[in-house]
Parts: structure tokens; sequence; C-alpha cells
């Protein structure tokens, strides 16, 4: 009878503590209950303490040309969420809004799965998405001498930048534009 009373009492007790801590964090969550405020400066109550909504964007920049932006919703301050993202530059700051830039040094998933170099009619360096005779244009670089890269190029070799040279990494993107820099056709 001891062990059977034992053990109901630890199975309330348990129940009992996970229900208080259940409903402890949603009115945390919820804004409704907060920390003892300490002084002014304390950035823990700051960071539950009710805020107004913030929307926060955060913008990446591909070395492709392509930019993503993530949304979110917070009820931090902005110098906790600032602090929260330390390697990115304020790019715009409002009372509701804060958005965050930042360069990467990786080409976007677009990029990586359907990527390729090619040449225009117009004899532009450019980064497509698809193959060149779709005409996606993500990004454009320079203006080749495309006379000049035919002539010191192997035929089948310009053909290839014509029918477009698929890039999947950042070092491949690197790479093309480097290859076909010294084609580059000059001002005047």
């Amino acid at each position: 009878m001891f062990r059977k009373n034992k053990h109901l009492f630890l199975i309330l007790t348990f129940s009992s503590l996970v229900a208080v801590l259940f409903v402890g964090g949603w009115l945390l969550l919820l804004g409704l209950l907060s920390p003892a405020a300490g002084d002014e400066g304390d950035e823990s109550a700051t960071a539950f303490s009710a805020q107004p909504a913030l929307e926060v964007i955060l913008q990446r920049h591909y070395v492709c040309g392509e930019m993503l932006e993530e949304r979110r919703v917070s009820h931090l301050s902005p110098d906790v969420v600032r602090r929260q993202y330390v390697d990115w530059e304020v790019a715009e700051q409002t009372a509701n809004r804060l958005v965050l830039s930042k360069q990467m040094d990786d080409l976007a998933p677009q990029c990586k799965a359907n990527g390729f170099f090619g040449i225009t009619d117009e004899g532009l360096m450019t980064l497509f998405y698809g193959p060149p005779e779709e005409g996606h244009v993500i990004r454009t670089f320079y203006q080749l001498d495309v006379e000049r890269l035919e002539t010191s190029l192997p035929q089948h070799v310009a053909q290839q930048l014509r029918d477009g040279i698929r890039v999947s990494t950042v070092q491949e993107f690197h790479s093309v534009l480097s290859t076909y820099a010294e084609f580059i056709r000059e001002a005047g």
C-alpha cells in the first residue's frame, strides 16, 4: 500500500511541476509575465519585456547577383536583434522595421541548381538561369571581344561558352569569370 501511494505522490508532483512550467512558459512567450526588472540596462529584462512587433528582414546578397530575403517578426528590441546578427550590416531601421544585410561569399541556391555562364548576341559575358538559349539572365558581367576570343581559343571552347558553361560552386564561378576576363573589350 505504501509503495502504491508513493508512486501516486511522485506522479502527481511531477505532473504539477510540468503544468506550472508549461503555463509559465506560455505566459512569458505571450508577454503577460516578465522577469523581475533589475536596472534599466539589464538585457534580459529588455529581451523579455513586451515590445511592439518588429519586422526583421534578413537580406543575403550572393556573388552571382541574386539577393534572397527572409522575413521574421520579433518582439525583441532592435538592439537585441542587432546583437544576435553581429556580422550583418544595418541597411534600414525604423521604429517597427529592421533590415539587415549580409554579403555571402557563395552562389545563391538557384544559381547552384541551374547557373550557366554564356555569351549574349551582343557579346556580353552573362550568368543565366538555365542554358543561354532560354534567355533567363541573372547578371551581366562585361563586354567580351568576341572576335579576339574566337581567334585565340579553339573553336570548341568558344562554342562551349555559346552553349553555356554550367557552374554549381563559387570556385567554378570565379574560375570561369577569370578565364574569360582576358577577352574583355577595351573601351574606345
